[in-house]
């Protein structure tokens, strides 16, 4: 869920915080909109999304970190999202991409 005024779109680039970890990453893909209180889909591959939202996104690390799946581990699988020192995402992850 985004917690400000900026906008998110494909290839926005912010550091991620996941545990100890700080990592540098890009948005690759916004992949649906959905309803902040009841989880259900607004709309399938947006064009971006505004402060107060929510959304499935795919994010790539640009360096090499370790996550994991919020349903198996709850305190390894949150996350921020920083850019300019201010927080304007957080979230949980859904899967991991093993590489």
């Amino acid at each position: 869920m985004l917690v400000g005024n900026q906008a998110i779109t494909p290839d926005n680039q912010f550091f991620l915080y996941c545990h100890t970890a700080t990592v540098l990453c890009r948005v690759t893909k916004i992949e649906q909109k959905i309803d902040k209180f009841t989880g259900k889909l607004v709309e399938n591959n947006p064009h971006l999304i505004n402060g107060g939202e929510a959304a499935i996104v795919t994010v790539k690390p640009l360096a090499p970190v370790c996550m994991e799946v919020y349903n198996e581990f709850p305190a390894l699988g949150r996350f921020l999202m920083v850019t300019n020192n201010t927080v304007f995402g957080v979230g949980v992850t859904r899967t991991v991409e093993k590489v």
